[in-house]
C-alpha cells in the first residue's frame, strides 16, 4: 500500500514539475511577444503583416529574406523560381507547405528540399510554399489563399 502511495506522489511531482515548465515557457513567451511587438517587422522585408495568419510573402519582392539568403516574389507571392511552373496546365504540380524547412532557412533559394525534389521527380512540377515558422493553421489558410491559383492537370483541385 505504500508503494502506490509514493508512486502517485512520484507521478504528481511529475506532472506538476512539467505543467510548471509548460506555463513558464508560455508565459516568457508571451512576455517576448508583448515586449518585442512588431516593431522587428519593417516594410522592406520579405514578408507582409496579415491579421488572418501573422505573416505571408509580400508580392514582387527581391532581396535578403530572414534567416539568411535572397528571396524574390511574383505578383501572386509565389517564389519566382517557381513562376514558370505555376501558370503551367500541362505537369503535375506537387505543392509544398510548411515551415523554415521547406522555405530553406539559411539557403539559396535554388538549394532548398523542394528545388532538389523539382529537378529530381520529371514531369511534376514542386512549388515551394514555405513560410518560416509556419503553423498548420497558417498552412492551411495559405493552401486556401494560393491553392485555386495553381492550375491542375487532373484531380485535387482545392474547391
Amino acid at each position: 500500500m505504500k508503494s502506490l502511495g509514493k508512486r502517485k506522489t512520484v507521478l504528481f511531482v511529475l506532472i506538476a514539475t512539467a505543467l510548471m515548465l509548460l506555463m513558464i515557457e508560455g508565459a516568457s513567451r508571451g512576455a517576448y511577444t508583448f515586449l518585442r511587438g512588431l516593431s522587428h517587422v519593417r516594410r522592406d522585408r520579405w514578408f507582409l503583416y496579415s491579421p488572418e495568419v501573422g505573416w505571408m510573402p509580400r508580392a514582387n519582392f527581391s532581396g535578403p529574406a530572414f534567416g539568411g539568403g535572397t528571396r524574390e516574389f511574383d505578383e501572386n507571392s509565389f517564389l519566382r523560381i517557381d513562376s514558370e511552373q505555376v501558370k503551367d496546365r500541362t505537369e503535375k504540380k506537387v505543392l509544398f507547405l510548411g515551415d523554415s524547412n521547406t522555405f530553406g532557412w539559411k539557403v539559396p533559394t535554388e538549394s532548398t528540399f523542394v528545388e532538389h525534389v523539382d529537378r529530381n521527380l520529371p514531369g511534376v512540377s514542386a512549388i515551394n510554399a514555405g513560410v518560416i515558422g509556419d503553423t498548420s493553421y497558417q498552412g492551411l489558410k495559405t493552401l486556401e489563399r494560393i491553392g485555386s491559383r495553381v492550375p491542375t492537370r487532373h484531380c485535387c483541385r482545392l474547391v
